[in-house]
């Protein structure tokens, strides 16, 4: 038996829908202004995208890096990996192949250096932020917790051959 959704006790219209149905809802406020030190780094990297294609030099590239840095500095942004992405233009893809193929050169050097920079930024912010730092520097930057666990005992060959037995496979069909 089909389920009846009670009527709604107003009728939508388009001169009911607006702001109106906003009040009393309050969004979360962009404090530090975060949004408005990204939209630049979005639009240098269009501007990028147009002029360099990806294909800087690698003189050009260590420039448009540290223009980036110098931008976080002024702007007091978190240099993260995904905002150098966008501040240069290109793809993920490109921007993995970049950091993980050694074929790419000084690329490859050039943007490792980066994200040294990046990795020593979250490193030193840790006792200030440390579950946001710990986050970032597992998912970006390969940082594992790990537990060893060594497991010693004296077994002779008797006792496996009895445990071998005990469980029936030693039987051979």
């Amino acid at each position: 038996m089909a389920r009846k959704r009670p009527p709604n006790k107003i009728h939508t219209s388009p001169e009911r829908a607006g702001k109106q149905n906003l009040e009393g809802k309050v969004f979360p406020k962009d404090e530090d202004d975060l949004n408005g030190k990204i939209l630049p780094v979005w639009e240098k990297g269009k501007e990028n995208k147009q002029q360099y294609k990806g294909l800087w030099s690698d003189e050009e590239f260590a420039n448009c890096i540290e223009e980036f840095f110098r931008y976080c500095w002024d702007t007091n942004l978190k240099p993260t990996q995904p905002l150098l992405q966008l501040w240069l233009g290109v793809t993920r893809v490109q921007f993995w192949n970049w950091k993980t193929k050694p074929e790419y050169g000084d690329k490859f050097n050039i943007l490792n250096d980066a994200l040294a920079v990046m990795e020593s930024y979250l490193q030193g912010q840790i006792e200030k932020y440390p579950t946001g730092s710990i986050f970032l520097l597992k998912s970006s930057y390969g940082h594992a917790e790990t537990q060893n666990v060594n497991i010693t005992g004296s077994t002779n060959a008797e006792d496996v051959a009895e445990a071998i037995k005990k469980l029936g496979l030693d039987k051979t069909e």
